[in-house]
């Protein structure tokens, strides 16, 4: 943890930025129709910008009073086909060798095909994800320019969510706290330089998959539902609540 703190000292203004506490709660209110319902907003928080899963990528986006932006990103809803189709793309990166050249390859096919992607192709799961993953970007971008000029820009998210603020984070140089997140390889974040913390209980089976690039904080699970270890509500209350990581290591 003293290591994370002094690059944060080292890239970011000295002042405080947001805490980890302040990305669950916003990570958990980024579900509109799920976690929000049961979550108030971080104290000082307004929202400035939000993405509906409407559009192919739940997000939302919240400045506070000292002028910093937090962007989160919603995970997987099981009823959402998008969402199933980039968490199958996500496990075959994980587990299977070789990923990296598809992934890259559809990534291709999807900017080609002006960011959608084709049902029809052999790649079709990666081409999601890969659009889910420009669609971040462009929602970041969207977000800054709501807010004004933010002092600081900070992303977050839960489950696949999660995923989606790590790579952002990476491919924009920014901080960012995730929480159970899916994992992702250096490949897929091209040339990784953000500043990430991965907040993951010990038995969660979503982001113990595979490995994570940043610095991971591990938490005890406090139950032994598998939904309520790999939820962000959870999660959310029980940081609030005062949970310390069992470890953080890099």
């Amino acid at each position: 943890m003293r290591l994370l703190t002094a690059v944060l000292a080292l890239s970011l203004p000295a002042f405080a930025v947001p805490s980890a506490k302040d990305m669950a709660m916003l990570s958990c209110r980024a579900y509109a129709n799920g976690c929000a319902r049961f979550m108030g907003h971080p104290a000082g928080w307004t929202v400035v910008s939000t993405s509906p899963r409407s559009s192919g990528l739940e997000a939302l986006a919240a400045r506070n009073e000292n002028g910093e932006l937090a962007v989160v990103y919603a995970g997987t809803d099981a009823k959402d086909p998008l969402d199933i189709a980039a968490d199958k793309a996500l496990v075959k990166i994980a587990t299977l060798p070789g990923r990296s050249g598809v992934y890259r390859k559809a990534e291709a096919e999807a900017r080609g095909g002006g960011w959608k992607a084709n049902p029809k192709s052999t790649h079709y799961t990666y081409q999601v994800l890969a659009v889910k993953l420009w669609k971040a970007e462009q929602f970041l971008g969207e977000a800054r320019k709501a807010a004004g000029s933010p002092k600081v820009v900070m992303l977050g998210g839960h489950s696949l969510g999660g995923l989606i603020a790590k790579v952002t984070a990476a491919r924009q140089r920014l901080p960012a706290h995730v929480f159970n997140p899916a994992p992702a390889g250096r490949w897929l974040a091209k040339n990784p330089k953000a500043t990430v913390v991965v907040h993951r209980r010990a038995s969660d089976a979503v982001s113990t998959l595979a490995t994570h690039f940043g610095q991971i904080c591990q938490y005890p699970d406090k139950s032994a539902d598998p939904k309520q270890i790999h939820g962000i509500l959870a999660f959310a209350k029980d940081l609030l609540g005062g949970l310390k990581p069992d470890r953080c290591k890099d």
